[in-house]
């Protein structure tokens, strides 16, 4: 019984010090916000929901998420020119870290500022949250 005990602390001890996985940083945060404006850039609705954090289990989820990235693509169009113009590291709970980035973006039909903000999910940076506030 005792063994058993040890061996399910160790488990537990394992578990939790893998999920815990290394920090965010603004370097990884900066390289998902690429990967995702390509993403977007390409129209790559698909890739884009795979590099996000969100529950997109049901194809109507998945359907509804891809319609409202191609009224803003149409309405924003491409984007030509994106500059960082603020960074916030905010930690949430256990070592959770979230990496909000502030852009100043220039899309063919506009100007915006947007806040994206990064979070870590399974070791893999995803794109938690997408604002576009206003423009400039």
């Amino acid at each position: 019984m005792k063994q058993i005990k040890n061996i399910t602390s160790i488990l537990l001890f394992l578990f939790l010090a893998t999920s815990c996985g290394t920090p965010l940083e603004v370097s990884e945060a900066k390289k998902a916000v690429d990967q995702y404006i390509e993403l977007l850039n390409d129209q790559n609705y698909e890739e884009v929901l795979n590099v996000s954090s969100g529950d997109f289990s049901t194809d109507a989820l998945k359907a509804s998420s891809i319609d409202k990235m191609k009224v803003l693509h149409d309405k924003l169009g491409k984007t030509i020119t994106y500059n960082l113009s603020d960074s916030l590291t905010s930690e949430e709970f256990a070592q959770t870290t979230n990496i909000q980035l502030t852009y100043k973006v220039k899309h063919k039909n506009v100007n915006t500022e947007e806040t994206i903000i990064i979070t870590k999910e399974l070791a893999k940076c995803k794109v938690y949250k997408h604002v576009i506030t206003n423009q400039w």
